[in-house]
């Protein structure tokens, strides 16, 4: 499909499905529960890949704007693979001098075990059959392997 002219246009207008709010914020969650299980399975490779590290550091998945790497699902940029590689640059000196931010409880907020606790905990409701029509494959999977995690991993 080519350039998209205004005649194009005002024959096909473009058509946005309509999602509920409180569907997309459960889908929003079941999105980085599936990122922080992918993460945990990440760092167990690493410790098993160790002596692959050379191999990494020459292909081309290791660049997190190519989206030829195979990390990527449907040419999309991961968020947090971008906010990794640019951890050298946060000042840590501020963060040392803010014990402020250090003290809220927020900071101490295990996500995985609290969206795992969450995610379970609403999937249980009566009322979430009907949040069911809008996940896609990938935030089902992820909440059949929240199903499978141990309670007090």
């Amino acid at each position: 499909s080519g350039p998209r002219t205004r005649s194009s246009r005002a024959s096909r207008p473009r058509q946005f499905t309509t999602v509920p709010l409180l569907a997309k914020i459960s889908k929003i969650l079941l999105q980085e529960m599936g990122t922080q299980l992918e993460m945990a399975e990440g760092s167990d490779d690493e410790d098993e890949d160790s002596e692959d590290e050379d191999w990494d550091s020459q292909g081309s998945d290791s660049d997190p704007l190519n989206n030829s790497g195979s990390s990527h699902k449907n040419g999309a940029i991961d968020l947090s693979e971008l906010l990794n590689g640019g951890g050298e640059i946060v000042d840590i000196e501020d963060e040392e001098e803010d014990k402020d931010c250090r003290m809220d409880p927020i900071y101490s907020v295990d996500l995985k075990k609290y969206l795992v606790s969450f995610l379970r905990e609403f999937s249980q409701q009566p009322y979430f059959q009907h949040f069911l029509p809008h996940l896609n494959d990938s935030e089902k999977k992820t909440l059949q392997q929240i199903q499978q995690i141990n309670p007090g991993f």
